[in-house]
């Protein structure tokens, strides 16, 4: 990986909000994993316990928001409970979705490594708005308040666009350890007060938008019709 494991977004004494790489666990592996982990590395850069207060997945980039003590944990954790947090995440997908903007709800279900669509699971929903559309795939941007396990994964494959680099609901290879999923935004109350932590598109992305765009390019300048001129 030559992107750093983390950069700093906002710290206090109570809270730190990371910036995550891809390739990064968000807390220690339950399994056997030779992948980092922020809440080993962010305790030993600051000395102190960490709390974790969201997770994203290990492929995926963004927000993660560990607190320093239990109080500032429970506080945190209580708003995503209680679904006061507003969170944002920038997505590339398989496939080019026909509507701007639309809401995909679906009744998920845990099950072992994988959360499966079914119908006495728990009902979950994301809200979609297309950003742009290139020749085979679109950005967009998702609004959600709930965390569920590969919520959001799940139900845009359950809608024919699975994440780009999903090895688990797309068609990536297994190599491929990138997921081009990014936490960008958390609006969250914190000490009386709706505070917004944002994490910049990273270089990933914008790689993967130039490679696109010029693909685009390529077929324009393919296509492009010969000049008619009149004799």
């Amino acid at each position: 990986m030559t992107a750093p494991y983390y950069t700093v977004i906002y710290e206090d004494e109570s809270l730190i909000v990371v910036d995550k790489s891809p390739g990064v666990l968000s807390v220690p592996a339950t399994f056997p994993s030779e992948a980092p982990d922020l809440r080993t590395l962010i305790s030993l850069n600051t000395g102190k316990t960490l709390y974790p207060v969201n997770r994203i997945d290990k492929n995926a980039s963004g927000i993660v928001m560990f607190a320093f003590d239990k109080e500032a944990h429970r506080e945190l954790c209580g708003c995503f409970a209680r679904r006061l947090v507003h969170k944002e995440y920038l997505a590339i997908v398989r496939g080019i979705p026909s509507d701007n903007e639309f809401t995909i709800t679906a009744s998920l279900l845990k099950k072992s490594n994988k959360t499966l669509v079914r119908p006495h699971g728990k009902k979950c929903s994301i809200h979609v708005k297309v950003i742009k559309r290139y020749i085979d795939h679109a950005l967009l941007k998702i609004e959600t308040t709930r965390g569920y396990r590969h919520q959001i994964r799940v139900l845009l494959a359950f809608k024919g666009h699975p994440v780009a680099g999903d090895s688990i609901y797309g068609k990536a290879s297994q190599k491929e350890e990138i997921l081009y999923l990014h936490c960008g935004l958390i609006k969250i109350p914190y000490k009386g007060e709706e505070v917004t932590f944002q994490a910049p598109t990273p270089p990933h992305f914008i790689k993967l938008i130039h490679h696109l765009n010029n693909k685009i390019k390529d077929l324009n300048a393919f296509v492009k019709p010969k000049s008619i001129h009149s004799p």
